[in-house]
């Protein structure tokens, strides 16, 4: 608050002390040195003087609202990167309400989306003596769910946002992790050698990455 009344008490200074120097050199002169009635007019004379310090009170105005400007544009950045943030968080969260996997069953096709569809694909996966062609394609599907979660961490880590809204998108993806996807990523990576050969070698590996990146965080 203090900072900010500071310039214009200043500023009233230096208007005080200018018109104290108008009415100083209108009185007659205590010593000849200092008589200025033989000089050029006092308005010149107090142009003369006044000119530089206004020169220098409005440099030093341009100079801090310069600074101002600055740590405007600081902010508006900040948040505008936090504002991409939260929108490719909801994005992802979207994708992965929508990630379905197709059941088929006596000719009767039954969908499951979400957590729901981990859920179904994993037993699937468990169940089945081989690969079906369902699984093959939610793993394409749910592959690129978790390359999605993987850029959005490296955004993250790199966006020039405000330390707290920064963590609070990392709080908000680890509570999703630790919904939704610890628990399938963890039996994903524990099945035996016969499951494995179901799952395709590069669904696995992106799966690992996953784990890895949260528990970097």
């Amino acid at each position: 608050m203090h900072r900010k009344i500071l310039p214009y008490i200043y500023l009233l200074g230096v208007v005080s002390v200018l018109f104290l120097a108008v009415f100083l050199f209108t009185r007659t002169a205590i010593w000849p040195a200092f008589d200025l009635s033989k000089t050029s007019s006092i308005g010149d004379t107090i142009g003369g003087i006044s000119a530089p310090v206004i020169g220098l009170i409005s440099a030093y105005l341009i100079y801090t609202s310069f600074l101002v400007q600055v740590e405007a544009n600081k902010l508006l950045i900040t948040e505008k990167n936090f504002n991409i943030l939260f929108e490719l968080y909801k994005e992802l969260i979207t994708d992965f309400d929508q990630l379905a996997y197709y059941r088929s069953f006596k000719n009767r096709e039954t969908i499951f989306k979400g957590g729901a569809a981990l859920h179904s694909y994993f037993s699937d996966v468990k169940n089945y003596e081989y690969a079906t062609y369902e699984m093959k394609d939610f793993e394409q599907n749910c592959d690129y769910v978790l390359s999605s979660l993987l850029l959005l961490l490296q955004k993250i880590s790199q966006a020039n946002a405000d330390e707290q809204d920064r963590l609070l998108i990392l709080n908000k993806m680890q509570l999703f992790y630790n919904s939704y996807l610890h628990s399938f990523i963890d039996q994903v990576i524990d099945l035996s050698s016969s499951d494995y050969e179901k799952v395709r070698p590069e669904f696995i590996a992106k799966v690992k990455d996953v784990k890895n990146a949260f528990q970097k965080i």
